[in-house]
């Protein structure tokens, strides 16, 4: 459980801690997603130039959340393709500037919701 997002964070360049509440077992189609972004989030901080990066995925009612905290620089440009994505399989995603920082959200749908 959650191994393959501690590695992503392992690898990262800038400091990285990452942080999970989730259940033991989660679905093949929830832990894809939770692993992809979180790699997508620590090599958009590494591009632009992330002083520190704090992740944290949880679940909540039939979501999965994940929140990145990146102060420094992070490369957003993929942020418009992830959010099409994540509507289209019920999640959504939402970016805060912070001082100094950024606040990226996703949330996930555990099952895909149909449409």
């Amino acid at each position: 459980r959650g191994a393959g997002s501690h590695a992503v964070a392992e690898s990262a360049v800038a400091p990285a801690q990452l942080s999970l509440d989730l259940p033991e077992v989660l679905g093949h189609g929830a832990a894809i997603p939770i692993y992809r972004m979180s790699q997508v989030t620590f090599q958009a901080a590494e591009r632009g130039g992330a002083d520190n990066v704090s992740l944290r995925a949880d679940k909540r009612d039939h979501l999965l959340r994940l929140t990145a905290v990146i102060t420094g620089g992070c490369d957003i440009s993929w942020v418009p393709s992830w959010e099409h994505h994540l509507r289209t399989t019920g999640g959504s995603m939402d970016l805060e500037d912070l001082p100094g920082g950024l606040r990226i959200g996703s949330t996930t749908a555990m099952e895909r919701r149909r449409r």
